[in-house]
């Protein structure tokens, strides 16, 4: 309290002291309000304020100039209540009422009607309801025999029932010499509690004075020699809304926990719990607090026992359960740059597929102004480096997340870690209130204050090993730990003089050394945790748990279906990523400064001339970079996502929500963004590069390459927890893609073991790079505006001449040499002449043979092919000439409506040398191969007929692939196998494939 408000209070006092009859018993109740209040330094300060006061109205009574008693100072006094209304908060202000008229009744053992419409006027005042300030005399000034209203405000406790009251609570205390009185007032969240008897009590461990009346708050404690402690939660549970019959039964039944390394995390821990609890876990650094958490909300499995709810198994019959658990970890589950009422906004749409967006907006705003969030839900939430929020709003925030679809059960790691002790307390009275209406809610909690500490309902403590310790109310366990331990003062928990708990104290017994010969502590503890633990199961042997199996009001929250749910995790996401502005600036930025850079750097023109397009000769490199751009892009936009969400994930997999609608959003949101990365790229840098007349043909293709990036990148994103890792394993990805394309390193060149002569090696087929740049240098080669009409004929002259000129001519020196014995492997020499026809004869309609040489007699197989082999020379050699002759009809018919200078311009816009004498193996002298009994092509393998003994594996650069038994063009071929890999890589995705391949690993490995 202010001093400004003290002052205030301390002339309202003197105001209603009476010169004549006041008495010392009345200062007392001043002293005593004040000792509540501020501390014990203070209090002689304001109370000789409180005497300068008195003192003053006295003597200006005794002149005459007013007249007497409250009449005179009613003015003054409305001016004061006036003046302090504004800085009490509700409960302040019932406190204060109850003291004054404490104070009232004490001066003169009655309250006259003057004195009455004095508190009256005090309480409309401080806005305090008529019937409230009724109850309040009377629980001030009744004995106990005198009669009280009949109203469920009051709850008394006597050792025998008064069957006359109809409405007020009553509860049976056997022994009781006595009777306590309990004054709920709901609307102010205070309970006043008056004892009537002659035994010592004592209510925080300081004595009970039968004529005062007491605020009972969260954690108090009434203690008594002849009867059983009585509680602040079980009387606050009289006083609660929710029946028996409809209380949550949570059961803890003998669970075990082991790490997979082996290594045992939780030994038997048992306990039971019912709704309307807040049930605090402590343990030292390493007890197993977190891993109890997880076990106790479902998101791990117990090794052995069991956990329940009404029943039912919380681990493997989840589904009964659904909705139904709450849980906010440690760590911010917050959307960094959405503000406080769209984290809560979208979250509240993942919970409510029922409502509509203005009945969600109510419920939210509702709820903002519930936990004081109101004021701030126009605010960025931010990090830890940029933050527009404070913790405690961060942390009430969290917990807001959870509270949107109030779950029966909430379970809240470490809520005050890291904030100040008033907003702890901020944190943890929201957390009170929710089990004050009917939830059950179990907080991890490291140190709370005393005031934090007897918030609990009960309390668990945890030893090191996961040894269980201690359960039941936290006031008593400090009673507990010391009784255990044999300590002299084992019957006081409370401080004497303040009241206050040390809850450290729990630790410094429970961890206490041995001592040894000099007096110094050893590594030995006094009691170990097993020990602990058998005084444990000694200690709660008769804990009763509900095993009756009965059924659960399951949440009657209707989640959103499968495309809400994908519609809202797209709108949040991208919202979010609008809001970061460094983010769009980078990712919308990159593609097309890299765009420039290549297109700008790779622009060879010769300096005596201007620049010409089929003479750059850097097209190959940039094809190549803005494949290997492409997949970079993809990857980095994708590699951080779902890592960062996971936490969010965590808590909402409570939710049961679709792990697919959540994956094909980001799918989308990532493909959008490539979309538009690959777009700017192709725009600028084709333009800069010159490439015409293709754009779309190569924003297809390398939207597509980083569409497998980005699944590429996901799949990343959700192997790892660490974001390090990630971008370290970065650079592994990419280089594979970057020598493996086949066009830093051939693949002919590549170590023999992974090589093939005759198609790509399977280790480059996995390479998304080799299909997408293939695809890109066949395209631009055979597609453009010129070469297109050339390219069918150009074909033909081609295979007539590779098949006629050297195909032929080695088949009939490889039949010379069997014929002839030269043959090394003559066996091998005739199966590769019967397959070289045979294909021939797939692809050659007008050529049938059905000779099997591998059958004839060596000597004569020479003889046998040579008249084959003329025929097909002359079949050749009329395809080339037809060919030849279209070719040259084309050309002259074009050059009657342009000139051969405009042809050559055309030739010189559209095609380029460099790509031309990569994808026509010009600087490769090697016409074929021999590859066991087939011969391989390497002259212009673009023109080359796709093998129709394979599939779709061929040689780089070819044309067509022969797909399912079609001759497909390859750009076709390669898009679809582009997206064949990406959709196996959603598949992993999915199903997590991944990580829970490395999981694997890492558990082999530690067996």
């Amino acid at each position: 309290m202010s001093h400004k408000l003290l002052d205030a209070l301390m002339h309202l006092f003197a105001i209603l002291a009476n010169a004549e009859k006041f008495s010392l018993e009345g200062r007392s109740i001043v002293e005593s309000f004040l000792r509540q209040q501020i501390s014990r330094a203070y209090v002689l300060k304001y109370l000789g304020l409180f005497d300068e006061y008195l003192e003053n109205i006295r003597g200006k009574a005794t002149e005459g100039k007013l007249k007497k008693r409250l009449s005179v100072n009613s003015v003054k006094v409305l001016r004061i209540c006036t003046d302090i209304n504004a800085e009490l908060d509700t409960r302040q202000k019932h406190i204060v009422l109850m003291r004054l008229i404490e104070f009232v009744f004490t001066s003169e053992k009655i309250i006259d009607s003057q004195e009455k419409e004095f508190l009256y006027t005090v309480a409309e005042v401080f806005h305090i309801a008529p019937d409230d300030v009724q109850l309040c005399i009377e629980l001030a000034c009744n004995n106990a025999e005198e009669k009280y209203s009949d109203t469920p405000k009051y709850l008394v406790l006597s050792s025998q029932d008064d069957n006359s009251s109809l409405n007020t609570k009553t509860q049976i205390i056997s022994g009781l010499n006595g009777v306590f009185r309990f004054l709920f007032l709901k609307n102010a969240g205070l309970l006043f509690v008056r004892y009537h008897g002659d035994e010592s009590f004592t209510l925080n461990g300081l004595p009970l004075n039968d004529d005062l009346c007491y605020v009972f708050s969260a954690g108090s404690v009434i203690r008594g020699s002849k009867v059983n402690t009585i509680y602040y939660t079980d009387i606050i549970r009289l006083f609660s809304n929710f029946k028996q019959q409809s209380l949550l039964h949570f059961d803890v039944q003998h669970v075990y926990y082991d790490f997979s390394n082996g290594k045992r995390g939780l030994n038997d821990v048992a306990f039971s719990a019912t709704s309307g609890n807040l049930v605090g876990i402590m343990g030292g650094s390493g007890a197993g607090k977190s891993t109890l958490l997880n076990i106790l909300n479902g998101n791990n499995r117990p090794t052995q026992g069991k956990v329940t709810v009404n029943g039912i198994d919380l681990h493997r019959e989840s589904h009964l359960l659904e909705g139904m658990i709450g849980y906010v970890p440690q760590d911010d589950l917050l959307i960094e740059e959405l503000t406080v009422y769209q984290n809560l906004f979208y979250n509240a749409k993942l919970c409510f597929g029922n409502l509509t967006d203005s009945e969600i907006d109510e419920r939210v705003k509702a709820l903002l102004l519930n936990v004081g969030l109101s004021e701030a839900s126009h605010l960025r939430v931010g990090n830890a480096l940029s933050t527009s929020i404070s913790g405690g709003q961060r942390k009430r925030l969290n917990i807001a997340l959870e509270l949107i679809r109030a779950p029966e059960v909430l379970f809240v790691d470490e809520p005050t870690s890291g904030l100040s002790s008033l907003d702890s307390e901020n944190v943890m009275d929201l957390l009170k209130q929710l089990a004050n209406h009917g939830k059950l809610v179990f907080v991890v909690i490291h140190q709370p204050s005393s005031d934090i500490f007897k918030m609990f309902d009960k309390l668990f403590v945890l030893d090191i090993g996961g040894y269980p310790a201690y359960f039941g109310n936290p006031v008593d366990s400090l009673l507990y730990f010391k009784q255990r331990a044999s300590f002299a003062d084992a019957d006081y928990s409370e401080c004497g003089t303040c009241g206050n708990i040390n809850p450290e104290q729990i630790f410094s017994i429970l961890e206490s050394k041995v001592m040894d010969e000099f007096g110094f502590p050893t590594q030995q503890r006094k009691l170990t945790p097993a020990d602990w633990y058998q005084l444990f199961k000694e200690h709660n042997s008769n804990s009763s748990k509900s095993n009756q199996r009965q059924p659960v009001q399951g949440s009657a929250n209707q989640k959103p279906g499968w495309l809400q749910q994908l519609k809202v995790y797209m709108t949040r996401d991208m919202l979010s990523k609008f809001k970061n502005k460094q983010y769009m600036l980078i990712t919308f930025l990159e593609a097309p400064v890299l765009a420039i850079i290549l297109a700008w750097f790779l622009r060879y023109f010769n300096p005596d001339g201007s620049y010409v397009f089929s003479e750059n000769k850097n097209l190959v490199a940039f094809l190549f970079m803005a494949v290997i751009v492409a997949i970079f892009m993809g990857l980095t936009v994708s590699a951080e996502e779902i890592i960062r969400d996971r936490k969010m994930l965590k808590r909402e997999k409570f939710l049961n929500l679709s792990r697919s609608s959540y994956l094909y959003s980001k799918m989308m949101v990532m493909f959008l963004i490539s979309a538009i990365q690959t777009f700017s790229f192709v725009i600028i840098g084709n333009l800069i590069f010159g490439i015409q007349s293709m754009t779309f043909d190569y924003w297809i293709m390398l939207f597509s390459v980083s569409c497998f990036a980005n699944m590429l990148g996901l799949n990343v994103s959700s192997m790892f927890d660490s974001a390090v890792t990630i971008y370290i394993l970065i650079p592994f990805l990419i280089i594979p893609q970057i020598i493996l394309s086949g066009v830093m390193v051939k693949f002919e060149d590549l170590n023999p073991h992974l090589t093939s002569q005759r198609h790509v090696p399977l280790i480059g087929e996995l390479m998304a790079s080799r299909w997408a740049f293939e695809a890109l240098a066949v395209n631009q080669f055979s597609n453009n505006p010129y070469q297109k009409y050339f390219f069918n004929v150009d074909r033909q002259m081609s295979e007539a001449t590779y098949k006629k000129d050297f195909w032929l001519q080695k088949l009939n020196d490889i039949a010379e040499g069997v014929s002839k014995n030269k043959s090394k492997n003559p066996k091998v020499d005739v199966e590769l002449i019967t397959n070289e026809l045979h294909k021939e004869a797939l692809v050659n309609k007008n050529f049938k043979t059905a000779i099997d040489f591998t059958k004839a007699n060596a000597s004569e197989i020479a003889s046998q092919i040579k008249p084959l082999t003329d025929i097909l020379r002359n079949y050749y050699i009329e395809k080339y000439n037809n060919a030849s002759a279209a070719k040259d009809s084309f050309v002259k018919k074009e050059l009657k409506h342009s000139s051969v200078a405009m042809l050559n311009k055309q030739k010189e816009k559209y095609t380029n040398n460099a790509l031309n004498d990569l994808v026509l193996n010009k600087n490769d002298f090697t016409i074929l191969v021999q590859d066991g009994n087939s011969i391989v092509q390497r002259f212009q393998p673009v023109y080359m007929q796709p093998d129709p003994t394979t599939w779709f594996r061929s040689p780089l650069y070819v044309y067509e692939k022969n797909f399912f038994g079609m001759k497909i063009h390859t750009w076709y071929v390669n898009l679809f196998i582009i997206w064949l890999m990406s959709f196996i890589l959603m598949t992993t995705l999915y199903f997590d494939s991944f990580r829970k391949l490395i999981h694997w690993v890492g558990h082999s490995s530690k067996r």
